[in-house]
């Protein structure tokens, strides 16, 4: 099978939108794979055309969602599982197992870690803790280390083999960072050291996205570790996506 990926899409920002108009997205797979930042789940019915477009031209469209898909939603409404149906063949898959022809993908946003050295710089700088709400408050650094905790839970309780696929909004690893972010303190709000539990599965690819900087593919074990970000088109983070990108198994 031929799986398409990508991620970090935001579909809420103008220049974006502009950019997908003048640069649609094509099929290359029956499957495409989205690790996150499509648009927030608020916004679906405002850009109804654009789920529609890519329901039509994709057999399935697997979609995890990342930290702006809860913008101007309450988080702690999605603790549990979710496994929904966009449209008859997009699947928002929020810590759950769907299977697609006969591999079984796992998704989960896999929340980071914040230690407490980090906490004040990365709640004021970082958006999630001013766009995103938590019952009657805004979301804090507990709620968001209490979405970490769950999805590696989730992670650590499915069978990570050989006929699965992992799907992170959230980067699952410091290996291969960015040069530019290298010694960044707001690093905890974008990636957790899951090293580890890649090193011990089998699982013949991990797409992931969230800090907006594409880095080659890079093997861990026998996990080959991918990802494909659109970005701010404004800032001129699109420069290197391709969204042509695949993987076969």
């Amino acid at each position: 099978m031929v799986f398409q990926y990508l991620s970090d899409i935001h579909y809420e920002q103008p220049a974006n939108r502009a950019y997908l108009k003048n640069n649609p997205l094509r099929p290359i797979a029956d499957t495409l794979l989205i690790a996150g930042d499509l648009m927030p789940l608020n916004c679906m019915k405002r850009f109804s055309d654009f789920l529609d477009y890519l329901s039509s031209n994709w057999k399935s469209v697997i979609w995890i969602p990342g930290n702006h898909e809860f913008y101007s939603s309450d988080l702690s409404v999605y603790l549990n599982p979710i496994l929904e149906k966009i449209r008859n063949n997009i699947h928002l898959c929020h810590r759950s197992v769907i299977k697609v022809g006969g591999l079984n993908i796992l998704g989960c946003t896999l929340w980071s870690y914040i230690d407490k050295a980090h906490q004040f710089p990365i709640k004021r700088y970082l958006q999630d803790f001013s766009k995103i709400h938590w019952k009657n408050r805004k979301l804090d650094i507990d709620d968001y280390n209490i979405m970490h905790e769950l999805d590696l839970k989730f992670l650590e309780k499915n069978r990570l083999d050989d006929s699965s696929i992992v799907i992170t909004h959230h980067v699952p690893t410091l290996q291969n960072y960015p040069e530019k972010y290298k010694g960044s303190i707001l690093n905890q709000a974008f990636a957790s050291e899951n090293n580890l539990l890649i090193k011990d599965s089998q699982v013949p690819y991990w797409i992931y996205g969230h800090h907006h900087a594409n880095t080659d593919p890079f093997k861990i074990n026998n996990t080959t570790v991918v990802t494909n970000q659109l970005g701010y088109v404004l800032n001129d983070e699109h420069l290197g996506f391709n969204a042509s990108c695949t993987f076969t198994l």
